[in-house]
């Protein structure tokens, strides 16, 4: 018996494998050649000259052999991890206290040494303001100071407006007369009149 291709191609699915889903490999036997097609699914159909047939794959558990000999003693495992810290206990019963009588006061101790000085202590808060004092005398007029240097001419300023005209001032005085001016030339004589 030959085992030829598989039906169609090979998916590794849930419902499409090799053995299938519930243990089994299906397969179509040809009656003429001995051939057998493995299947890929249980619910492909075979041709007419092949017959379907199936096998688990796991067969049936067998019976079980003699005990066999104990084996020899194996090495020794690696320390194992630190287990975990376990849990605190309970809290104990409080111890019963047994006090005895009271001894008698001793004598006083000496003297001890004296303490270092301690730190300085903060400063204080500022206090009132006093009241304000009487004015005091003048003091003497201080020595004039020396002239400063003449500072330079100012520009010169614009040409103010002209000023309004003032009042005809008096008549002034007759001049002297002047001197006779020379003698004219005589006219010419005039017509004769006539007789009466």
């Amino acid at each position: 018996m030959a085992v030829t291709n598989i039906v169609g191609p090979w998916l590794p699915t849930a419902s499409a494998a090799i053995p299938a889903h519930d243990g089994k490999i299906y397969a179509c036997y040809n009656v003429h050649t001995g051939h057998v097609r493995l299947l890929k699914h249980p619910h492909h159909p075979c041709r007419p000259h092949e017959r379907k047939i199936a096998w688990q794959v796991t067969g049936t558990a067998g019976t079980p052999g003699p005990q066999g000999a104990p084996g020899s003693q194996g090495a020794p495992g690696p320390q194992g991890a630190p287990g975990a810290t376990g849990q605190p206990g309970a809290t104990g019963a409080p111890g019963v206290s047994e006090l005895g009588p009271r001894g008698p006061i001793g004598p006083t101790g000496a003297t001890g040494a004296t303490g270092a000085t301690g730190a300085q202590g903060a400063t204080g808060p500022q206090g009132a303001t006093g009241p304000v004092g009487p004015t005091g005398a003048a003091g003497p007029v201080g020595m004039t100071g020396a002239t400063g240097n003449t500072g330079p001419t100012g520009a010169t300023g614009g040409t103010g407006a002209t000023g309004a005209t003032g009042a005809t001032g008096p008549v002034g005085m007759t001049g002297a007369t002047g001197p006779t001016g020379p003698t004219g030339a005589t006219g010419a004589t005039g017509a004769t009149g006539t007789n009466g």
